[in-house]
């Protein structure tokens, strides 16, 4: 079983056709029949919600879109670890998903912001390493909820 943490860049394009929304939902469709874990933080809920209301798309089908995502709630100390990462234009809320794949151990990381040229060059895992003084922790399993 792999764990490939999501965020609503992502996630998103289950709820709202664009262009890259068929590759993804037949992505997702095998992961999910292979027994993998789609993770996200509590981030997620408002973020698709929002996106539902900004683009009339019925709540139903968005809390339909939300149940299959285990939604992990972030400790405090996650947003320290989050302030520390690397990157100059890494983004608060980019960084919040960064440190929050990180805390939990997930394999893959979806790119987390629209823009292109602020997705990171590098893998999550070497943003910030749990040894460095980013304040991150090694993985550790987390009390998910489903929505």
């Amino acid at each position: 079983m792999t764990t490939i943490y999501v965020d609503a860049s992502s996630w998103g394009k289950l709820l709202k056709e664009e262009p890259e929304s068929s590759s993804f939902s037949t992505f997702a469709d095998r992961a999910l029949d292979a027994g993998d874990e789609f993770v996200s933080s509590s981030l997620l809920v408002t973020d698709v919600l929002r996106m539902a209301q900004r683009y009339r798309i019925d709540r139903i089908r968005a809390l339909s879109v939300l149940a299959q995502v285990n939604i992990v709630l972030p400790e405090v100390s996650l947003y320290r670890a989050a302030g520390l990462l690397s990157g100059d234009t890494l983004r608060t809320l980019d960084a919040i998903h960064v440190a929050h794949c990180l805390d939990i151990g997930a394999e893959v990381m979806f790119p987390t912001t629209h823009d292109r040229s602020r997705r990171p060059r590098r893998p999550a895992s070497q943003l910030c390493r749990p040894d460095d003084s980013c304040g991150a922790r090694p993985a550790a399993r987390h009390r998910t909820h489903r929505i």
